[in-house]
């Protein structure tokens, strides 16, 4: 236990991750930034988990084990409860950081101007028998209309209409601790959805063009695509009742819907062609004639992923 007042707290939820969080442990006690607290919030795990957690002996680091599982967002919650840094940062249990991260990240907010929150490019990665295998940036130096180097100042209008929405910020806790904000039970998008929230009682995005995060691009299921996507459009429409006073972010969140709904039709096309539907293909492409050209257009975007992934045994991430 620290006997300091700690600049970051660090939240990690983890839910058997044997595999993985030992890895993501030691990206954030390797920081070249020291005074930081890590707290893990361990979601009942069936696996070597806690056994793992245990064995890490770090001043730095704290660990809470929930009795039942309660969900990756109920356990944030529970280790921000207990937060004493200024600032607050997240990283999941199968990601790592860039040793300079906190650093970095730091050097561009201080406690006068506690109103940013400050977010770096994501480094997607292989999930691979050798570890994690660096792809490809998520959204680039020049993302945000940014100059490449320094960082750039976006507009909520400007994140939401992004490609990914996908972010892990360092943002002050007093922001959460004032607005009382927690996390939803959501499966998938509560992040987002905990984010936009921030955002609704006015806090500023400050993007840094550096890829600090290492994500892990991890398999998933084609039911569980679709869920994700209609827990995203839940998340997004009920964004927009909590910005009936700007228009144009309201105008944002439905141009976003507009997009993320175009899966509700494409994935059942992809589904078809999985299973040699072919009546059912041609059924859909007849309604909707842009869903072949959507594949194609999908199919050469995502043969790089699949020649850089089978290169390194990748495990795939499931149909695109």
């Amino acid at each position: 236990m620290m006997n300091h007042v700690p600049v970051v707290s660090v939240i990690m939820p983890v839910y058997n991750g044997a595999r993985t969080v030992k890895e993501a442990i030691d990206s954030v006690l390797t920081q070249t930034f020291f005074n930081f607290e890590l707290i893990i919030c361990n979601d009942a795990s069936t696996d070597e988990t806690r056994d793992i957690l245990d064995s890490i002996t770090d001043n730095r680091l704290r660990i809470l084990h929930n009795d039942n599982n309660i969900g990756g967002g109920l356990s944030r919650d529970r280790a921000i409860s207990q937060a004493q840094g200024f600032w607050l940062a997240v990283i999941d249990a199968d990601d790592t950081w860039a040793p300079e991260r906190l650093e970095t990240l730091l050097s561009y907010g201080d406690e006068e101007s506690n109103n940013f929150l400050i977010f770096d490019d994501v480094f997607e990665c292989h999930d691979t028998p050798s570890g994690m295998r660096q792809w490809k940036e998520m959204r680039g130096r020049y993302a945000f209309d940014g100059n490449g180097f320094d960082a750039v100042g976006v507009t909520i209008e400007k994140f939401v209409c992004s490609t990914r929405l996908l972010i892990k910020p360092l943002f002050p806790l007093c922001w959460i601790k004032k607005y009382k904000i927690f996390h939803s039970t959501k499966k998938f998008g509560e992040d987002t959805e905990f984010f936009l929230r921030l955002m609704m009682y006015g806090i500023k995005l400050r993007y840094v063009p550096k890829p600090m995060y290492y994500y892990r691009i991890t398999p998933g299921s084609m039911t569980s695509q679709k869920n994700r996507t209609n827990l995203m459009i839940e998340v997004l429409e009920d964004a927009i009742e909590n910005f009936t006073d700007r228009p144009s972010i309201q105008a944002a969140l439905l141009k976003k819907i507009a997009l993320v709904s175009r899966d509700d039709q494409y994935m059942p096309f992809i589904w078809a062609l999985k299973e040699k539907k072919f009546a059912k293909l041609f059924q859909l492409a007849g309604k909707n004639p842009w869903l072949i050209s959507e594949f194609f257009h999908r199919a050469a975007q995502s043969l790089p992923y699949h020649i850089h992934r089978l290169r390194y045994g990748g495990r795939t991430r499931g149909i695109r």
